[in-house]
C-alpha cells in the first residue's frame, strides 16, 4: 500500500467506535478536507486490511457504506473511486457558504 495512505488512518481497537466505523469517517474525512482528490482511487481492500491489520470485510463494510453514502464509486474491475459528483458538489458547497460569509 502507498505511504500516501498510511497517514489517512489511526486506528483504534480500544475504542467503542468499530473499526469499519473509524475506516469510514477517516476516509470521509480526507476527502471533505481535499486530502483525496475526484477520481482518486482507493486501495484495494485486501492491501488495505492487510496494512491496518484488519479483517478484509471490515474494510468492505466500510467501503460499502461509503458508496451508499455517495462519497466512493466501484468502477467494474478497477476498484473503488472518489465520487466525482460527491466532491464537485461539496466544493461547491463550501464555495457558496464562503460567498455568503465573505463581506
Amino acid at each position: 500500500m502507498d505511504e500516501m495512505w498510511n497517514q489517512f488512518f489511526s486506528l483504534r481497537h480500544d475504542k467503542p467506535r468499530t473499526l469499519q466505523l473509524q475506516i469510514r469517517q477517516q476516509l470521509i474525512d480526507a476527502i471533505t478536507n481535499g486530502l483525496i482528490g475526484p477520481n482518486e482511487p482507493l486501495p484495494s481492500s485486501r492491501n488495505l486490511a492487510a496494512a491496518l491489520k484488519v479483517a478484509r470485510n471490515t474494510v468492505i463494510i466500510a467501503y460499502k457504506e461509503l458508496e451508499f453514502d455517495g462519497y466512493i464509486t466501484p468502477k467494474e474491475r478497477r476498484g473503488y473511486f472518489v465520487n466525482e459528483q460527491f466532491y464537485e458538489n461539496f466544493t461547491n458547497s463550501n464555495e457558496d457558504q464562503v460567498k455568503d460569509i465573505s463581506p
